[in-house]
């Protein structure tokens, strides 16, 4: 039951991601402008209308894309991490990965500007931190350092490094 559980997890964070990805931009749409034609047009027919607006849009809808990415990625890391008791950070590694690879796959099958490429290297860090804010290591992280700064060592074979009692 407990591996049912953990890909249950595991594609939930994916699919978690995947429609906050779709939300955001959604909300990119209403908010900027879109090439014309794009509502009829066949799959093709959308890409071609998209490689030939993207090097006069607007920075507005190009960034609401990088929006979504990092969003995506932190939000379905974050639930990954929230609904499993064990290795919050394995748990959220395949939307990570999910999420590398659609940006990745985008940014090869468009032209994108190069602050976009170089910007969507952010998707790892909000994967990690979204890991981490799920997983409650922040706060546990500030009560254990809280727990040092009072001069006492570490107990339980830990480092004593800072200790006021000459050791």
């Amino acid at each position: 039951m407990k591996v049912f559980k953990s890909i249950a997890v595991s594609f939930g964070g994916v699919f978690f991601a995947v429609v906050v990805v779709a939300m955001v931009q959604q909300l990119g749409h209403k908010l900027f402008e879109t090439p014309q034609g794009l509502a009829g047009a066949t799959p093709e027919k959308q890409i071609e209308l998209i490689r030939a607006w993207l090097p006069t849009a607007p920075f507005g809808s190009v960034a609401m894309v990088l929006v979504s990415w990092i969003s995506g990625t932190y939000l379905g890391s974050w639930f990954s991490a929230r609904f499993t008791a064990e290795l919050p950070y394995a748990h959220a590694a395949p939307t990570i990965c999910v999420m590398v690879l659609c940006a990745l796959l985008m940014l090869l099958e468009l032209p994108h500007p190069m602050w976009m490429n170089i910007a969507s290297l952010l998707i790892l860090p909000a994967g990690y931190w979204g890991a981490r804010m799920g997983s409650g290591t922040a706060a546990g992280d500030q009560s254990a350092s809280s727990g040092e700064s009072d001069g006492v060592g570490s107990v339980g074979g830990g480092s004593n490094m800072g200790a006021e009692d000459g050791e």
